[in-house]
């Protein structure tokens, strides 16, 4: 997974005409500065997001056509995109993106080409790019998975929330404060305090782009490692693929939720997370927020929230 850090001045979630506060098409919310609701779709337990795109072709013509995004925050950036044209591989300067997503209203993205997330274009045809930290956190993201619909508020103005969130919603904390050792730089990012024995203490990464949660064997104490990697190589033998673990306790902002999908992919540590401050144990994904109505993440909190 490719990490860019560097900062775009061109701000995304530009408008040609203000978010004003209006009646909340959303459940989840009473009132806002709404901006727009766009559609989701699953494919192989991916989560897309389809966005109006605005393109000129070589005749300088412009169109607007729909392309499907993965939603990725550990790309602290706003993004990047999948080049069409090999010429373009090699060139590392971000590209303007407009999403006209209303008659008055278009997000704006700077999108470095990559071929980072190649592989998604063969699942999803339609695939244009990833849209990175940077971006989702100038909204306000209602992920609504009954009606597979991402509705977007502005940050600029305070939203209303319905009551019935106070006890229908695990609410979390989410940080963004780590750090990269080696460089004293940071690795801005949405991470969760969690407690699941027998892993130790630490943080899951919040990871929209995955399909499956992972435990990291790192995380686990010398017993239970060991036990883990004797199944491991026991399955491989028997040539069957490890079928992970069961976790029975996952909490997170006071609830256990381990109940949503027990199951957890177990994985060695991967090496973007091995240079930190902080201990991380494993990454929470779509495979467990997609058993929830909805997914709320509102920046201006620092709160993620879980709708049961």
């Amino acid at each position: 997974m490719i990490k860019y850090f560097a900062i775009f001045f061109l701000l995304v979630g530009w408008s040609l005409s203000p978010a004003s506060d209006t009646e909340s098409p959303c459940t989840y919310i009473r009132s806002g500065a709404y901006i727009t609701t766009l559609p989701m779709h699953i494919k192989s337990g991916y989560l897309f997001i389809d966005l109006p795109t605005e393109e000129i072709d070589s005749l300088g013509t412009k169109a607007v056509h729909v392309h499907s995004y993965l939603i990725d925050v550990g790309i602290s950036n706003d993004g990047n995109f999948l080049p069409f044209d090999s010429t373009l591989s090699v060139v590392s300067k971000a590209t303007d993106f407009r999403f006209p997503v209303s008659d008055s209203y278009t997000l704006l993205a700077s999108l470095v080409p990559s071929y980072a997330k190649e592989q998604f274009h063969s699942l999803e045809p339609n695939f244009r790019g990833v849209l990175g930290y940077a971006f989702l956190r100038r909204y306000v993201a209602v992920f609504d998975f009954e009606k597979l619909q991402l509705i977007l508020y502005s940050t600029n103005t305070s939203l209303v929330y319905s009551h019935a969130l106070d006890t229908e919603a695990t609410h979390i904390p989410y940080l963004d404060d780590a750090m990269i050792v080696y460089c004293h730089c940071p690795f801005p990012t949405m991470w969760l305090e969690v407690k699941a024995p027998p892993l130790m203490e630490g943080r899951v990464h919040l990871n929209l782009s995955d399909n499956q949660s992972l435990v990291f064997k790192e995380a686990f104490d010398p017993k239970t490692k060991e036990v883990v990697e004797r199944e491991q190589l026991a399955d491989s033998l028997a040539g069957k693929k490890f079928g992970g673990i069961e976790v029975n306790q996952f909490i997170v902002g006071g609830r256990n939720i381990a109940a949503r999908n027990p199951k957890r992919v177990v994985a060695s540590i991967p090496p973007q997370y091995k240079d930190l401050n902080i201990n991380v144990i494993g990454t929470l994904a779509i495979d467990v927020l997609r058993k929830y109505k909805a997914v709320i993440i509102d920046p201006t909190r620092s709160e993620l929230m879980l709708v049961r």
